[in-house]
């Protein structure tokens, strides 16, 4: 009598758990799939010293995700398209002569790249606008040398020859914070803050699994997340490293006659008083001007926002176009910024008029 009771039980048991599982099909549960980029395959392998990869000139490729919760992906197979420019990097073609404006390098990672943006919503774009605005020209052309996947060394590397090449005056390295290291040193955020660690494969299938695991796993994520960029930044190696990769940069950039920036941007989690990497900030911050590198924070930016509504899609937490226009439009207004353009462009009319002068006199 027990055992059929216990049978019995186990059978309702079993067969409430596929009422769930069939009732989360039918009213639309999507169930948590990791992030995979697709990365174009068209690449240049190790082109210059020091730099691991480049796109080939004119190269196109697509970045799909497993759904379109707000609609701004390229139906009906949720991507995004891009095309590379006639150097291989994002954004409109480039060239190595000099014009009347202002020229601004920028070297990244993914977030430079801008991986989940449209050419016409990166942060770039969106600035050059809001610049242009101001008195109705255009003076100022951004180069976005933003590569998927490079940390600073690798970053550096490029600078030394787009700084020969491209002759910027202002030289900008969008940093993220796991861009501190040599390699890949495990500092992720889509692996934490996505929930992808617990049994990834099984609740692709099982979507009453997928439901309870998730909020868990999230939780967890984020937990390992913190503990490891802060013993990152506690090493000291980790920070003499840094602070020789800027020192470096900042030597390239005085080299070519170009103002050097860094830029850090935060990781999209609790961006609020309690936001957990302020003190790493700080530290970045500082190595840089230690260099006399101008060090702007865009943390203030993106301050009191719902970090979930800045990522691209739920499983992939690179900023998405509101983070972009938010990030554009707080350097837009921000003195140290603009007074860097301005310097420039001082720099930039007396070199020119100094060439005019050598012509005329040489004539």
């Amino acid at each position: 009598m027990k055992r059929r009771r216990l049978i019995l039980k186990l059978g309702l048991a079993a067969l409430a758990l596929a009422v769930c599982e069939l009732a989360l099909r039918l009213f639309g549960y999507e169930p948590h799939t990791g992030f995979r980029n697709l990365i174009c395959k068209e690449r240049i392998e190790r082109p210059l010293p020091g730099v691991p990869y480049l796109f080939k000139p004119m190269a196109e490729f697509r970045e799909q995700w497993a759904g379109n919760p707000d609609g701004y992906f390229d139906p009906p197979d949720n991507s995004i398209r891009y095309r590379v420019n006639n150097f291989g990097f994002r954004g409109a073609d480039m060239t190595l002569e000099r014009n009347p404006k202002v020229r601004v390098l920028f070297l990244g990672d993914s977030f430079c790249w801008g991986m989940g943006v449209k050419d016409e919503d990166h942060f770039l774009a969106v600035m050059g606008r809001k610049l242009a605005d101001v008195d109705g020209r255009e003076r100022v052309e951004f180069y976005n040398l933003g590569m998927p996947g490079f940390n600073l060394r690798q970053e550096v590397a490029l600078s030394a020859e787009a700084l020969k090449r491209f002759r910027p005056d202002v030289c900008v390295i969008w940093f993220f914070l796991n861009d501190i290291g040599t390699g890949n040193d495990g500092l992720g955020t889509i692996s934490r803050l996505g929930g992808d660690d617990f049994l990834p494969g099984l609740r692709g299938f099982c979507f009453l699994l997928d439901l309870v695991v998730t909020p868990f796993d999230r939780m967890l994520g984020r937990r390992k997340l913190i503990s490891e960029y802060t013993a990152a930044y506690r090493d000291p190696q980790s920070i003499q490293r840094m602070s020789k990769l800027l020192e470096a940069f900042a030597a390239l950039c005085r080299s070519c006659d170009a103002r050097p920036v860094l830029c850090v941007h935060p990781v999209l989690h609790e961006l609020d008083d309690d936001y957990p990497f302020e003190e790493i900030h700080r530290k970045v911050l500082a190595a840089a001007t230690e260099h006399g590198i101008v060090s702007i924070d865009l943390f203030p930016y993106l301050r009191g926002m719902e970090a979930p509504r800045l990522w691209v899609h739920p499983s992939d937490q690179h900023p998405n176009h509101v983070a972009h226009r938010s990030v554009a439009e707080g350097l837009v207004g921000d003195d140290r910024w603009v007074g860097v353009l301005m310097a420039a462009a001082v720099d930039w009319e007396a070199r020119r008029a100094a060439r005019r002068r050598g012509t005329e006199k040489n004539d």
